[in-house]
C-alpha cells in the first residue's frame, strides 16, 4: 500500500526537517512530506516533498495526486519551547479536513513535544477525533537505558530527538512498519506518552 506521510510543523523547525532530509538522502528513512503552514489554508497547502532523498516543492493535493497514494498519515509536530509557536488547532483542522475532501484514508495523529520547566502550552494538548501523543522529554540509547533530560541548550541535539521520534512514530525507518492505519484514537480529548530511542555510532576508529 502506497502511504504518504505529511509532517505538519510550525515555523521554527526547520532544523528538523534538515535532519530528516539527510537521513532520507542516506536511506535511512523513506519519503515525506513536509508542510508549514501559515494562519490562512484555503484549497491548499504549499509543502516541501522529499522523495528518493530529493528536496522539491509541491502541494498536499499535488503530492496526492502524483504518487498513487491510498492512505495518508498526517502527523502535527506541536513544540512547546523557545521560539516555535504551535499551529493553532484550527489551522491542523483545516488541513485535516482539505486532507479527507480527496478520498483518500486519512489517519491523523499529534505529536507534543514538551521540555522540562518549559512554558505551559498555549494550545490543548490533545483533541478529539486524533491520535494525540506527548513525547516524553528525554533522550534513550535504548529500551531500556535512564533517559537524559533534553533542552533547548543545544539546537542541534534537539532536532535529532525530534526527528528520530517522529521516524519512529510513523514508521519512516526504512524496513520498519508502523501500522498507524491501526490507530484507534482514545475517547475523549485524551493523549498517549510515548518514548523513543536512537543510537549514533561512530566508527572512525573501528578497525578493518
Amino acid at each position: 500500500m502506497a502511504v504518504l506521510t505529511v509532517v505538519l510543523a510550525p515555523r521554527g523547525l526547520e532544523g528538523v526537517r534538515s535532519v530528516l532530509h539527510d537521513w532520507a538522502a542516506t536511506a535511512l528513512v523513506d519519503d515525506f512530506v513536509w508542510a508549514q503552514p501559515g494562519d490562512e489554508v484555503l484549497r491548499d497547502v504549499d509543502c516541501l516533498h522529499v522523495k528518493g532523498g530529493n528536496l522539491c516543492g509541491t502541494t498536499l493535493r499535488a503530492a496526492i495526486a502524483d504518487g498513487d497514494v491510498e492512505r495518508v498519515q498526517l502527523c502535527s509536530v506541536v513544540p512547546l519551547f523557545g521560539s516555535a509557536t504551535p499551529l493553532s488547532t484550527s489551522v491542523e483542522q483545516r488541513i485535516a479536513e482539505m486532507l479527507a475532501t480527496t478520498g483518500v484514508p486519512l489517519v491523523r495523529a499529534r505529536l507534543v513535544v514538551p521540555l522540562p520547566g518549559g512554558a505551559p502550552s498555549p494550545v490543548p494538548l490533545a483533541l478529539e477525533g486524533w491520535n494525540n501523543f506527548v513525547l516524553s522529554p528525554d533522550e534513550r540509547t535504548g529500551p531500556r537505558t535512564a533517559g537524559i533530560a533534553v533542552s533547548d541548550d543545544d539546537p542541534w541535539r534537539l532536532d535529532v530527538h525530534i526527528a528520530q521520534s517522529v521516524a519512529g512514530l510513523l514508521g519512516l525507518w526504512v524496513g520498519v512498519e508502523v501500522p498507524a492505519n491501526e490507530w484507534q484514537p482514545v475517547p475523549g480529548a485524551n493523549a498517549r506518552m510515548v518514548s523513543s530511542y536512537y543510537r549514533r555510532l561512530v566508527g572512525d576508529e573501528a578497525e578493518s
